[in-house]
């Protein structure tokens, strides 16, 4: 069973939207959702798990509807109920906000803007466009030093000759 301190919250739902049970799903956090993600929904201090079925967006919020639930009744039993993801989604999430981002080095200025961020089973790396030419570089503490999301950098110490390989 997943415990409290496994999930964060992203926000709540807000009402049903039309008669087939979609919901108006308000977010505190900006999180990247897809069909087939779970949400978890807290139901008297239960976190039920509900497979996202549809998902879009409206203006400055999205329509959702879960696999199983099916009208606006159902869809109106949930109104108000917070809304939460795994931990670990949470996180990928938030690395993968940070595409388009330009990548600064101590050293040799900007670098270039985050094209994708890949997944390996030892860490993730960055790829960005240099010279021409793709790179990737270990998004790991060692070399990532901040982000700014008020500037959509993200500061880097790169090791000598990395950019070279």
């Amino acid at each position: 069973m997943i415990q409290p301190e496994d999930l964060s919250q992203i926000g709540f739902i807000k009402r049903t939207h039309g008669v087939k049970g979609e919901l108006q799903i308000e977010l505190e956090n900006e999180v990247a959702l897809d069909q087939g993600d779970f949400l978890f929904v807290n139901i008297h201090g239960q976190f039920i798990p509900y497979p996202i079925n549809s998902i879009k967006s409206g203006s400055g919020y999205l329509i959702l509807s879960f696999e199983f639930v099916k009208d606006m009744e159902m869809a109106s039993t949930l109104i108000g109920r917070e809304l939460y993801i795994t931990k670990g989604d949470q996180q990928s999430t938030e690395v993968h906000s940070l595409i388009g981002y330009a990548l600064i080095d101590d050293k040799l200025e900007r670098i270039g803007s985050l094209k994708q961020m890949l997944q390996f089973p030892q860490q993730e790396m960055m790829v960005v466009e240099y010279n021409g030419k793709e790179r990737m570089i270990p998004f790991v503490e060692a070399i990532v030093k901040a982000v700014s999301h008020e500037n959509k950098e993200i500061y880097c110490n790169l090791p000598i000759g990395l950019l070279d390989l």
